[in-house]
């Protein structure tokens, strides 16, 4: 079924050529993670993406209205997409945050410095 989604883009203009491909690579790849997990296990009717860039940072977060999980529950276990998350965050020098609570839905915020 079709989501609804609202994209926001903020800041200056970025020209993605003069960024590293590795880092693009990992930007879109945790981008397209995060929709897919939405679209597959989130059971959301609304996505709220905005991307900003500003001081030499760049800011992505996406939000829904889906069923959302308590990572806090001591019997939550990280799956493959989270722990994807985390890695491709890592290697481009990024802070990731996910939220999440039960029938609230779920935000990841991710701020990375641009090289």
């Amino acid at each position: 079924r079709a989501h609804e989604y609202t994209f926001v883009e903020t800041g200056q203009p970025m020209h993605d050529d003069r960024l590293p491909l590795e880092f693009k690579r990992d930007f879109f790849l945790i981008y397209k993670e995060v929709l897919n997990t939405i679209v597959r296990h989130a059971d959301a009717e609304n996505v709220l993406i905005e991307v900003a860039t500003e001081r030499g940072k760049l800011d992505l977060k996406i939000q829904d209205d889906g069923i959302g999980f308590d990572n806090l529950d001591n019997e939550f276990r990280e799956g493959n997409g989270l722990r994807n998350l985390r890695m491709r965050a890592q290697a481009i020098g990024a802070k990731l945050n996910v939220k999440s609570a039960l029938d609230r839905g779920t935000v990841v915020q991710l701020t990375a410095p641009l090289p």
